[in-house]
C-alpha cells in the first residue's frame, strides 16, 4: 500500500498531475468552520473570500478577527441557526480546482 509521501516522491505521478492542472482554474477559498466541544465539525460555514493568489487568501485568513466574522455573518441575509452549539472556529483555506 502506497502512503501520500511515497506517492508525492513518485516523480512521474508527481509530473502527470501538474501536467493536468496547467491548464486548470484553481482559486482559494477562505472559510470559518465551526466545531464542537467534541473537535467535530458542525453544520456552521462561512465563506469569508475567494481568492485567485494563495499568499492573499493566506494572509486574509490570518488576518481575521472574530470580529469580522460576527460582522459578516450578520450581514449575510440567512435565518439559519447552527445545529449545534460552536465551540470554536477554524479558519481554513481550501484550494478549490475546476473541473
Amino acid at each position: 500500500m502506497n502512503t501520500v509521501k511515497d506517492l508525492m516522491n513518485n516523480e512521474e505521478l508527481m509530473k502527470e498531475i501538474t501536467e493536468d492542472l496547467e491548464n486548470t482554474h484553481i482559486t482559494y477559498e477562505v472559510w470559518a468552520i465551526g466545531y464542537n466541544r467534541d473537535s467535530c465539525i458542525t453544520d456552521t460555514e462561512m465563506l469569508i473570500g475567494e481568492f485567485t493568489d494563495p499568499e492573499k487568501a493566506i494572509e486574509k485568513a490570518k488576518a481575521l478577527t472574530l470580529a469580522d466574522i460576527v460582522y459578516q455573518a450578520s450581514e449575510e441575509d440567512n435565518d439559519i441557526e447552527p445545529c449545534e452549539p460552536v465551540a470554536y472556529i477554524s479558519i481554513e483555506v481550501e484550494t478549490v480546482i475546476e473541473d
